[in-house]
């Protein structure tokens, strides 16, 4: 079977590297370049681990993650790693095409059978049995697919830092009155913290203006256990969430996974 899986960040790498274990070899193509890196650390779910299992990580991951209490049959709730250390490991062997972006899909009687890529060397068609969009949030294959989806951007957004120092807990969290929460994880390259806001109608500027200072002491006075961590923090970065919902994640040869589908 050809493959051909648009996006190789998380969702489509793993993806295709459980493919491969499988006998099929997809080809995965990539906007961005190979030495693109992503900093900090990703938060996997007890809902992740059968997949890690499944494409022989599991065990690695746990072993080089911090685990997240409370544990559950012997494994943890979750575990902290580095994301890009991740997906560095997930990608190994696999056919990625670098700087390659879709321009469109090929089709055959209603049905997809390939994809048109532009990259390094120029424009190209690849053929596929079956093409793959996991190509996030804003994904071109389902715009191309004609697949309906309500995207939307949420009415809370987040104000996060990176810190070099890591907590004792690997993971803490507090609500405030109306709901929102501040959370702080630890992972063995140090610490992550995010406070959720409601969105402000400027966005960044608006939300950021108060300046680093006043962030880490308020920060630090609604969870004190992560002072030393904010303190800590070289700087803060504002990120809103992109909401999306299919009612329908496939057509004839193309199928949606991942944020491309919710």
């Amino acid at each position: 079977m050809r493959v051909v899986i648009v996006g190789a960040g998380m969702a489509g790498a793993v993806l295709a590297r459980a493919l491969v274990q499988r006998g099929v070899s997809p080809v995965a193509i990539e906007r961005a370049p190979a030495s693109v890196e992503i900093h900090g650390p990703i938060m996997l779910p007890y809902q992740a681990f059968d997949a890690l299992d499944d494409v022989g990580l599991y065990e690695e991951v746990r072993a080089g993650g911090r685990e997240v209490p409370p544990h559950r049959d012997g494994r943890p709730v979750a575990i902290a790693v580095g994301r890009q250390r991740l997906l560095d490991r997930v990608r190994e062997g696999l056919d990625i095409r670098w700087e390659h972006e879709l321009t469109g899909l090929v089709t055959d009687d209603s049905r997809v059978t390939g994809v048109t890529v532009d990259g390094p060397g120029g424009a190209s068609t690849i053929e596929a049995d079956i093409v793959v969009g996991a190509d996030g949030a804003r994904s071109r294959v389902r715009t191309l697919a004609g697949i309906d989806a309500e995207v939307s951007v949420s009415d809370t957004a987040f104000i996060r830092f990176r810190s070099p120092v890591r907590t004792d807990e690997a993971f803490l969290i507090t609500f405030l009155n109306d709901g929102r929460q501040l959370t702080v994880l630890d992972w063995p390259g140090g610490s992550a913290g995010g406070w959720q806001i409601p969105r402000p109608e400027r966005g960044a500027a608006e939300a950021l203006a108060p300046g680093i200072e006043a962030f880490r002491r308020a920060f630090a006075r609604l969870l004190p256990g992560a002072t030393a961590a904010v303190n800590a923090a070289t700087g803060i970065f504002y990120q809103e969430v992109t909401e999306v919902r299919c009612e329908t994640w496939w057509r004839p040869g193309v199928t949606l996974i991942g944020e491309a589908l919710h």
